[in-house]
């Protein structure tokens, strides 16, 4: 409600008020020479607006006017020596002005409104009973103002007032929220004429913090209006107001007349300081038979990740335009499709994290055209699924390396790994199962002389699901093979071709390095930096020429590389410890070089490298495959004695 904040009383020099704030209105009485009326101006600072300014007949020595400003952030106000005196009252939650009446002192104002009179006397001395606002009229200038406001508005100010020299200014209501903007049913939509209709709208604060509290509902039906009563789920012919924060109504849609359009409209009201806002504008709905729909099979899913959901659709008025698919589980959401435009009468659920043999829900939900949407469809269903077997796994020691034998089903991708001597599982491969469902796989990388043990498990893409089997172990075994192997390190069981290392050159440390070599006679200093891995250089070469050709397509695959270094004598008493691997890069050109002297001729592959950081074994190379499953192309395992293609490391 309007309120009186300052007040300056006669001076020269009045000061805006620092309790002001954007949109108050002030008002400026001035008394000045006769002599300057036609050059009266009034400069106020650039924040603040100029209204509208009245002059008054001149008494005596002095004319009087007023002049009525808006305030904006930063406002102030600048001085002219020209004045006799002045006065500034400054109003706050106004609006700003509106209706003036000359010559009589009240107008009529609105609600929350109120009113600024101001006159001048026909002398210093007459004019008893008016001076109503604080201070005096020292001066004897005998321009007096008085003011009202109320929260019920009507005639405010005092009609007894001289009015030949009176003017009176209405100051506005503040602004109350702006009218609500109506969001369901749109305009011109159709809604189903069983269960409710559910209104929607915006409340719009202007204030800080503004929030609604209230709000009234009103329906343009059968040309007349009702009036929503939330307390007794009735339309009834009086205004009604319903104290809510709730933006929205749910009216039994019984309370409409069928097939016959409606009108609406909302107004809120203010929870901050109790204004109403105006009436919304008024969109139409009209309530119709709405459509259904109907679910039909399977009830129960089977190896199906991804089930499709369909349903028929009845619409009495047009045809299908839009669809909505959702699936529950214990009354739980899992999965929403959203509003699907469209005649589809299918929907495609995507994999889900489903429970085996879990019972779950699809709804489904169509809309007819002119909007009207039928009711949940509901029909409950089961999803199951057939895990892989777990595999079966064998092993022996074979001549180059630990034979696996892994059997599963057919088109499966099985995951190999083998325990090392800390007891970790590592990944060694994975492979997908032939249509016989047994493979036979060399694993050259096994460490020589001691014991290990294998694991499969069997995965079946299902879907874009991941379904596993459990491990399958295998028993225990040795590796006795001592010989030396070159294999891509992403697949090491396709891609191994047998080696010899004729030459391991020196292992160079990768580090930078740093040498400042100071002028005159001191010594030089070295930094060195964190070791990055080694290069070096190998010198390998094969017995046959077929390895050979397998043995330089494997160093120009441009991957990640392994070699197995040959088992190497004990230091004490017989035997062979494990000669371990390096993963390597080529970092050079290979050289290939024929060797003419001694009894067996054969070329030499000189080989730069750099160290690599482990790979993960994926199945994935673009290096060339050298060994199906079950050894080398087109051959079995070899057998523990066969020695008759093998050229035993001295």
């Amino acid at each position: 409600m309007v309120a009186l904040i300052h007040d300056s009383g006669w001076t020269r020099t009045p000061q805006w008020p620092a309790a002001a704030r954007a949109g108050d209105v002030g008002f400026l009485l001035v008394a000045v020479y006769p002599s300057w009326m036609s050059g009266l101006s009034w400069r106020p600072g650039s924040a603040w607006s100029r209204l509208r300014q009245w002059q008054m007949l001149a008494i005596g020595s002095f004319a009087r006017t007023v002049a009525v400003y808006q305030a904006a952030p930063g406002a102030r106000l600048s001085e002219s020596p020209n004045y006799a005196s002045q006065r500034l009252v400054v109003f706050t939650d106004t609006s700003g002005v509106g209706v003036t009446r000359a010559g009589v002192g009240a107008v009529q104002a609105r609600p929350f409104g109120g009113v600024f009179t101001v006159g001048a006397q026909a002398s210093a001395g007459d004019g008893a009973g008016m001076v109503v606002l604080p201070g005096e009229d020292p001066f004897g200038f005998g321009v007096r103002g008085a003011w009202d406001a109320s929260t019920a508005g009507g005639l405010l100010g005092d009609l007894d007032w001289d009015g030949s020299r009176t003017v009176a200014i209405e100051l506005l209501p503040p602004a109350g929220p702006g009218a609500p903007v109506l969001l369901a049913p749109g305009n011109g939509d159709e809604v189903t004429n069983s269960g409710d209709v559910v209104h929607e709208w915006q409340h719009r604060p202007v204030v800080p913090g503004g929030f609604q509290d209230a709000y009234q509902l009103r329906v343009l039906m059968d040309g007349d209006e009702r009036y929503w009563n939330a307390s007794t789920g009735a339309l009834v012919a009086g205004e009604t107001t319903n104290a809510a924060t709730v933006e929205s109504a749910a009216i039994p849609a019984g309370l409409y007349t069928a097939n016959a359009p409606h009108g609406w409209q909302v107004r809120t009201r203010e929870g901050v300081d109790g204004r109403w806002s105006e009436w919304s504008g008024t969109d139409s709905f009209t309530p119709v038979t709405p459509p259904t729909a109907d679910l039909f099979g399977p009830d129960v899913f089977h190896d199906d990740l991804s089930p499709v959901v369909a349903w028929d659709s009845s619409t009495p008025r047009g045809t299908q335009t839009a669809f909505r698919v959702q699936l529950a589980h214990f009354g739980s959401i899992v999965y929403d499709s959203g509003v699907q435009p469209g005649r589809a009468s299918e929907w495609q659920v995507p994999p889900l994290e489903w429970i085996q043999g879990g019972l779950y829900q699809r709804r489904v939900q169509v809309q007819q055209t002119g909007g009207s949407w039928s009711s949940w469809v509901t029909r409950d269903f089961t999803i199951t699924w057939t895990e892989p077997a777990t595999p079966g796994v064998e092993v022996w020691s074979g001549a180059d390396g630990v034979l696996v034998q892994v059997v599963a089903d057919a088109g499966l991708v099985v995951d190999l790994e083998r325990i090392t001597g800390e007891g970790l599982w590592v990944r060694v491969d994975s492979f997908t199962m032939p249509s016989d469902g047994a493979v036979t796989v060399t694993d050259v990388r096994a460490p020589l002389g001691r014991v290990v043990a294998y694991r499969a498990r069997a995965v079946n893409e299902l879907d874009g699901q991941r379904l596993v089997s459990g491990w399958g172990l295998s028993g225990q075994v040795a590796n006795r093979s001592r010989w030396s192997y070159l294999f891509a390190a992403r697949a090491p069981l396709s891609t191994w071709v047998r080696c010899y290392i004729r030459q391991d050159g020196p292992h160079r440390p990768i580090r930078a390095t740093q040498v400042t070599d100071p002028m005159g006679d001191e010594w030089p200093r070295f930094s060195y930096g964190t070791r990055r891995g080694r290069s070096g250089t190998l010198v390998l070469h094969a017995f046959t020429q077929e390895d050979r050709d397998h043995l330089v397509e494997l160093l120009y695959a441009g991957e990640p590389l392994g070699v197995r270094f040959p088992g190497e004598a004990e230091d004490a008493g017989p035997g062979y410890r494990d000669g371990g691997e390096l993963i390597f890069g080529v970092a050079g050109e290979v050289e290939v070089a024929r060797v003419t002297t001694g009894p067996l001729q054969r070329r030499e592959i000189t080989v730069p490298w750099r160290e690599s950081a482990p790979v993960e074994p994926t199945g994935h190379t673009g290096a060339p495959i050298m060994h199906r499953f079950g050894g080398p192309a087109g051959a079995g395992p070899f057998s523990d004695n066969d020695e008759t293609d093998m050229e035993v490391p001295a």
